[in-house]
């Protein structure tokens, strides 16, 4: 039986974890909200939760296949990364957020005059 440090010890890991995705998502959505102009709340939301649902079930694919078709996992596992890859090279082919928000806040501003 684990004792009272050792129990703690064992879940400090799963601790961090859950305390890091538990804000990684919150500010994900934050900063989506953020940048999306006034009035295209919900279709660039919409847009949002679709594209980062299309390919979320490809990776566990891929994975799925090999081991079923007799590949080691460690080859399996080193696949994975290829999606990991793709998916830094697009974060750096992306703007900063700044400068994001600061387009959308110049939009904004450019509607409301064309309106008056």
């Amino acid at each position: 039986m684990l004792s009272q440090n050792n129990t703690i010890s064992f879940l400090r890991p799963y601790l961090k974890w859950g305390a890091c995705g538990g804000w990684k998502y919150t500010v994900e959505r934050f900063i989506t909200i953020t940048i999306i102009p006034e009035g295209q709340d919900a279709e660039l939301m919409g847009m949002y939760l679709f594209a980062g649902q299309i390919l979320s079930w490809l990776p566990p694919l891929v994975f799925t296949v090999m081991n079923e078709a007799g590949v080691s996992i460690r080859i399996s596992m080193i696949s994975l990364l290829i999606f990991w890859f793709v998916a830094i090279v697009c974060l750096q082919c992306m703007g900063s957020c700044d400068y994001a928000v600061s387009a959308t806040q110049e939009s904004q501003s450019a509607a409301v005059v064309e309106l008056e």
